[in-house]
């Protein structure tokens, strides 16, 4: 299944999935999302995860992290170093009551685009 028809599934069927299997799934969308090194989709998926912390989740808890971390890295393989940074900023933003943005999950983002800035000269 291609990476963008399952993460629109996953969107369509969220609200039956127990957080179990949504995390299961996630992981799943993020594994193909980066194998298939796809911007637009991996883009969708921040989407997705920005729609479902805001209305199936009481908080942001660390899978949901996890699979920003996830984005992050396909923005950065991707050589999309400054959509990657403006996701960061702007989750932690968005969030900055909910998360601190010293949380390990985002400093491991942030590590991961400096150390690639630096390697790039």
């Amino acid at each position: 299944m291609e990476a963008l028809e399952l993460t629109n599934r996953i969107l369509l069927d969220r609200d039956h999935m127990s957080k179990w299997n949504l995390y299961t799934s996630e992981r799943l969308a993020a594994t193909i999302l980066h194998r298939e090194q796809k911007l637009g989709s991996a883009l969708l998926k921040l989407s997705f995860l920005e729609l479902m912390s805001k209305n199936s989740l009481p908080e942001k808890t660390p899978f949901n992290l996890s699979v920003l971390h996830d984005i992050g890295k396909i923005l950065v393989d991707l050589g999309e170093l400054a959509e990657a940074l403006v996701i960061c900023e702007e989750v932690i933003e968005k969030h900055k009551l909910v998360i601190k943005s010293s949380h390990p999950e985002m400093l491991n983002v942030r590590m991961t685009l400096a150390d690639v800035i630096m390697k790039q000269g």
